[in-house]
């Protein structure tokens, strides 16, 4: 595998990251995938052109407060560092947009989730009951 580019995706990238959702297990609609890329709001990170992790992100109040809403990594790819670049250019993305903060969320049961943000300065800010499988709901903030 050589080095990957992070970019924010394009029409054609739909499919390589509905297609990480089903190697997953998830089943994204994809008029969820359309709309984010169509808004400007999902980064892809590729290699030799295939979509190995994507981060799609939107805001909270009115476009005020950006929030991570899906971070997936290719499973053969997880742990060399795609997501940590997504959301560092993510970051850097929003700290040129003047935004002061990032949230992002993870279920209080996804102890790898929870210390991967922690591992990027994330902190923890909150709880919601909101999952339907019982499971909390951790959000997460970081200063920009």
């Amino acid at each position: 595998m050589s080095q990957w580019s992070i970019t924010f995706a394009s029409p054609e990238d739909q499919e390589g990251c509905e297609q990480i959702d089903k190697m997953m297990g998830f089943e994204t609609v994809s008029a969820v995938h359309k709309r984010a890329i169509a808004e400007g709001r999902t980064l892809v990170a590729r290699d030799e052109g295939r979509v190995i992790g994507y981060l799609c992100y939107g805001f909270l109040w009115d476009g005020e407060l950006p929030l991570i809403q899906m971070i997936r990594i290719a499973p053969e790819v997880r742990r060399r560092g795609v997501g940590k670049a997504l959301i560092m250019a993510l970051e850097q993305h929003l700290r040129q947009q003047q935004f002061s903060y990032l949230l992002s969320s993870t279920d209080d049961t996804n102890n790898n989730s929870l210390r991967f943000h922690q591992s990027l300065g994330f902190v923890a800010c909150g709880r919601l009951a909101i999952n339907e499988d019982g499971t909390q709901e951790i959000f997460l903030k970081k200063a920009l």
